[in-house]
């Protein structure tokens, strides 16, 4: 055999040999894990949308509200629940909405005046509070209302009720909180009124977190109770919490990482956050869900991440590139709404630009927004 089919019949064997040896190794397809993306874009600041209104604004600059919510057509939004008395001395109630157009500013709406007056004024007697207004997974606007009254003798007992909202109709739905024991006795929730978070789920369960220790599912239509959790961790009432739509997220100090727990059980499922680093965790951490796909955004000044699953593990993959929101440092963050496009509204107060020369710091209050566009 001459020197030249040699060659050519190594070169076919050398083919051959690494062409089944490449297929012995190689995992189907189905089982290989497809890494989640690693690019990162810089976020610029765009524009700062002053709150002025005195129905949002305390005289001080404290806001009336320090959640960001999303209105029927997804803009970022803010509500405010009133309840007071009227020229007449009757009691009212009314819902503002203040929506933030895509040319930059607030356009008001009243929602509910009827509905709410006529129930409020059945309260004639008792205190109220409204104490959260938020977008429920369901896509419906839910109050949740306190109602104050004294006993004869005795301390204050509150009430509470989830009110959900017709916004097109002017009515409402009303679940009243049962915090009655197996027994019939008063419940130790109707003697305290603190409240830490608020929750409709995607079937319209309410979910209420209280007393630094216990989280509480009710029953949509009879408000009574359905879920009762005492042994929640407390740190969990002390920071922001992200919901999604089995599980509830948080940043453990202790751990010095984020934690999953069971949204129905509160069972710790693991820790994840490795991804981010140990000296940048430290920072304030704020959530947003998109509820149609559960898509939950994780941020703090540090940067913008998506939430999600590599197999069996939580991962968050950086979305902003490093020092995107670096002239955050002096801001007061409330929350955060990520919209469809990844653009960021901040909900912050901060020192006001027009400050003259004086001793009281005077702050003002709006929406801070970032887009990598």
């Amino acid at each position: 055999m001459d020197t030249m089919k040699r060659k050519k019949l190594l070169a076919i064997f050398l083919a051959a040999t690494f062409l089944f040896s490449g297929c012995e190794g190689a995992k189907p397809e189905e089982e290989q894990a497809t890494p989640l993306p690693k690019e990162t874009v810089k976020y610029r600041q765009i524009d700062f949308y002053k709150m002025a209104e005195e129905e949002v604004v305390e005289f001080n600059g404290e806001p009336k509200t320090r959640f960001l919510q999303r209105d029927m057509l997804g803009r970022p939004a803010l509500y405010v629940l009133e309840a007071g008395r009227d020229d007449t001395e009757s009691k009212y109630g009314q819902i503002l909405e203040y929506a933030l157009t895509e040319g930059g500013e607030w356009e008001m709406k009243v929602i509910c005046m009827k509905s709410l007056s006529k129930r409020f004024k059945q309260e004639e007697d008792a205190g109220i509070i409204t104490r959260f207004i938020i977008r429920g997974d369901d896509g419906n606007l839910y109050g949740l209302v306190q109602f104050t009254e004294r006993m004869d003798s005795g301390p204050e007992q509150y009430r509470f009720s989830v009110l959900k909202f017709d916004e097109g109709q002017d009515s409402l739905e009303e679940i009243k909180l049962q915090f009655e024991g197996e027994n019939g006795d008063v419940s130790e929730h109707t003697l305290s009124n603190d409240v830490s978070n608020f929750r409709v789920l995607e079937d319209g369960t309410p979910v209420l977190m209280m007393d630094n220790t216990t989280q509480i599912h009710f029953d949509s239509e009879s408000g009574a109770i359905l879920i009762k959790n005492d042994d929640v961790p407390v740190e969990m009432f002390e920071k922001n919490i992200g919901f999604g739509e089995s599980e509830i997220i948080y940043y453990s100090t202790g751990k010095k990482l984020f934690e999953r727990r069971n949204l129905e059980t509160m069972s710790a499922e693991g820790d994840f956050g490795e991804e981010v680093p140990e000296e940048k965790r430290g920072r304030d951490w704020y959530y947003d869900t998109h509820t149609e796909e559960w898509q939950m955004y994780v941020f703090n000044t540090y940067g913008l991440y998506r939430l999600g699953e590599m197999g069996k593990e939580m991962m968050l993959t950086p979305v902003s590139s490093e020092g995107s929101f670096d002239g955050l440092t002096d801001t007061i963050i409330y929350d955060v709404m990520v919209d469809s496009k990844e653009d960021v509204y901040l909900l912050v107060s901060r020192a006001s630009e027009s400050e003259a020369m004086s001793y009281d710091e005077e702050r003002e209050f709006g929406v801070i927004q970032y887009s990598s566009r």
